[in-house]
């Protein structure tokens, strides 16, 4: 499945010999990924929090400082932070 889409457009690029063909393929599927994406999962925000949040304790508990509110670490990575 990870190799599935590179080898379609090396498949493509072969047969076509049209290097903007592949990336109009490609650019036209990664946007239909990313409204599938958004479609299945709703908001990205709350998809993406729990994650985040898991990786600010590991980081903690490995030593690193990271502090949730006062960093804006999940805002920042929810990609709320500068919006607005």
């Amino acid at each position: 499945m990870v190799l599935g889409p590179p080898l379609a457009r090396a498949v493509l690029m072969q047969r076509s010999a049209s290097l903007a063909l592949v990336l109009q393929v490609a650019v036209l599927g990664g946007a239909a990924m990313v409204v599938l994406l958004h479609a299945t999962l709703g908001d990205p925000e709350q998809f993406w929090a729990p994650f985040v949040r898991d990786l600010a304790q590991e980081m903690q508990r490995r030593g690193l400082a990271v502090d949730l509110e006062d960093d804006g670490l999940v805002e920042t990575l929810a990609g709320r932070c500068g919006v607005g």
